[in-house]
C-alpha cells in the first residue's frame, strides 16, 4: 500500500487495503466513490477538487473538470442501480468511505455479526468497478 492512499481514503479503507483485504482497484474506486459524492454535495462548484485532490494541482480546465465530474457521477449512478439491483445496501459502505465509521461500529449498529460490514464493502467496491466497466464499454459503443 503506498502512502498516497493513506492520504486520500477513510482509515477504515486504508486498513483493509495494508491487511490486503482491498486491491488497489477497490481503493481507487473508493475514491472516485468518494469523488463522486463529493461532486454531488457541492453540485459540481469545486470542479477542480478531483484534479486538486490527485496532485494534478489547478491547471486542470475547467471545461475538462466538469467532464470528469459529469463521468464520476455517472458511474455513481451506474453502481448505486448495481447495488439495488443486487440487494446490498449502500448506506453502510457510504458511511465507511465517505465518514470513516470504523466496520464494528457498523455491525454493531446494524445488528449484524462480525465482518458483516467488510464482505458488502468487498462487493459493494467490485460492482463498483464492474458498473464503471459497463459506463465505459457503453460510452465507446455509443461513440464508434
Amino acid at each position: 500500500m503506498t502512502a498516497q492512499f493513506d492520504r486520500q481514503v477513510s482509515k477504515p479503507i486504508s486498513r483493509l487495503a495494508k491487511s490486503g483485504a482491498l486491491g488497489g482497484e477497490q481503493v481507487r474506486a473508493a475514491m472516485a466513490i468518494e469523488d463522486a459524492v463529493v461532486s454531488i454535495l457541492t453540485n459540481g462548484i469545486r470542479s477542480g477538487f478531483i484534479e486538486e485532490r490527485r496532485g494534478g494541482g489547478m491547471h486542470n480546465t475547467f471545461e475538462s473538470g466538469f467532464l470528469e465530474s459529469c463521468a464520476l457521477r455517472q458511474a455513481y449512478n451506474a453502481w448505486v442501480v448495481a447495488m439495488k439491483q443486487a440487494g446490498l445496501p449502500a448506506g453502510p459502505v457510504l458511511d465507511v468511505i465517505i465518514d470513516g465509521t470504523p466496520l464494528t461500529i457498523i455491525d454493531k449498529r446494524r445488528c449484524k455479526r462480525k465482518g458483516w460490514t467488510r464482505d458488502r464493502i468487498k462487493k459493494a467496491l467490485d460492482l463498483y468497478i464492474s458498473a464503471q466497466a459497463l459506463e465505459a464499454a457503453d460510452a465507446n459503443r455509443l461513440t464508434a
